[in-house]
């Protein structure tokens, strides 16, 4: 077999394959072996039909198949032996011929394959990172969030009127022009007067009200409700307070402490300071990730797959007509090639420093978010379960171990700053996760 390979751009080759006479006859003979075993022809027993009597008969079918094996062997082979890594499916150049027993034949196709990548130093990589500075301060507002997550509803003893901030718990049917509609009625409800939860004015209309007692709430739901037949219409809720809550935030100290399972207040507020500065460093390490990237992009400028260019940004533009925003926003060819390239190079680096990822990073991750899904977890390890998206992952999460080899190797410059004020709790309120 003779193969010879042209290169049309740094990522696309036609490779010309030549397949001797003599292996299109073997091949020719393996058919109609085959099909001898096959075929029920009158007259003849299975399997001892002549093979001219089949090459009457299916001569040109055999041509064909023969003609198509010889493809699928012949690129195979080339790839391997020529260790071309294709990206896309080979496309066959012209009109498939069918084989003839008694010639060589002659096919070729075209391929893309990754580009070649010269990687630079790692440290011509220059870049800033957040050293976020952690104060006592911001350690005594999330303590502020850790009781409040602490904090438990109580029955009201000395007040039996509904005010604002009340947990209440209330009986209700809800019925529109007297009809009690689906989906309308509860029973031991609670909510916060004054959250926000409920159709706007139902909370207000409890507030107010004695427990025990039994009242309307008339309401008008939005126009733009979900439920499109109770949209914009009056309806009446019969309506019980059952009880009244207040809610009791236990103080800041040893014995809040201690319901979390630590030693003391000291102890608790080292753990705030810790996790808090974990989650921050991570926030900082995330936002340098992303100036790697952008470096990446900015920096290699290296041709790409086209048919990778056209199927990423067809996927992308799919996705925003499918209403997804954020991929919309994107779906613009140079994001796309900044994509691809940044990807390409990752790989690159990954290879070259020998990143792997194993099968007990790639399951613990799957894992991560099957609990982060909640009630649908069961379907997402489903979904893990299918081996593209498992490569695909194991693909993201060695990009991720190649980002952050990449900042142990940049040129990275500190800068600190505090965090704002405004942030101080909004990543964990919970000072055991």
């Amino acid at each position: 077999m003779q193969v010879r390979i042209e290169e049309q751009s740094s990522t696309a080759k036609r490779v010309t394959i030549v397949v001797p006479a003599k292996d299109v006859a073997r091949e020719f003979s393996g058919a109609y072996g085959r099909l001898g075993q096959r075929v029920n022809l009158p007259g003849f027993r299975r399997g001892k039909v002549p093979t001219d009597v089949l090459k009457k008969r299916y001569g040109q079918q055999v041509s064909i198949d023969v003609a198509q094996n010889l493809i699928e062997s012949g690129w195979r082979h080339a790839l391997k032996e020529h260790n071309l890594l294709p990206v896309n499916q080979p496309k066959i150049d012209g009109q498939l011929d069918p084989a003839r027993p008694d010639a060589e034949f002659t096919f070729s196709f075209t391929v893309e394959t990754p580009p070649s990548i010269d990687l630079l130093p790692y440290e011509t990589i220059a870049l800033e990172k957040t050293d976020w500075q952690i104060t006592q301060d911001h350690v005594d507002h999330e303590l502020t969030h850790v009781a409040e997550s602490a904090a438990e509803w109580h029955p009201i003893a000395d007040r039996d009127v509904a005010q604002k901030g009340d947990m209440a718990v209330v009986d209700f049917e809800g019925a529109l022009d007297g009809v009690p509609f689906e989906g309308g009625k509860a029973e031991e409800y609670e909510i916060v007067l004054g959250s926000g939860r409920l159709i706007p004015g139902f909370e207000d209309q409890i507030i107010g009200q004695k427990k025990d007692a039994a009242f309307e709430v008339n309401v008008d739901f939005p126009e733009e409700y979900p439920n499109k037949e109770l949209a914009g219409r009056k309806a009446t809720f019969a309506t019980t307070l059952k009880d009244l809550k207040v809610k009791v935030t236990p103080a800041i100290d040893d014995g809040l402490a201690g319901t979390l399972g630590l030693e003391n207040l000291e102890k608790l507020k080292e753990v705030v300071r810790e996790r808090m500065g974990a989650q921050w460093e991570q926030a900082a390490k995330n936002e340098a990730y992303g100036r790697i990237q952008a470096h990446i992009a900015e920096t290699y400028r290296f041709e790409l797959p086209a048919s990778m260019v056209e199927a990423e940004l067809d996927a992308r533009k799919k996705s925003a007509e499918a209403g997804d925003a954020e991929d919309g926003a994107e779906a613009t060819l140079k994001s796309v090639e900044d994509s691809l390239r940044i990807s390409f190079v990752l790989d690159a680096v990954a290879e070259k420093e020998s990143v792997e990822v194993s099968e007990a990073e790639l399951n613990r991750e799957i894992e991560m978010m099957v609990r982060s899904a909640g009630a649908y977890g069961a379907r997402v390890r489903q979904m893990y379960r299918e081996n593209d998206r498992r490569a695909s992952l194991r693909r993201r999460i060695r990009h991720m171990k190649v980002l952050d080899f990449l900042l142990t190797k940049a040129n990275v410059t500190l800068v600190q700053k505090e965090i704002p004020a405004h942030d101080h709790g909004e990543h964990s309120h919970d000072a055991q996760g």
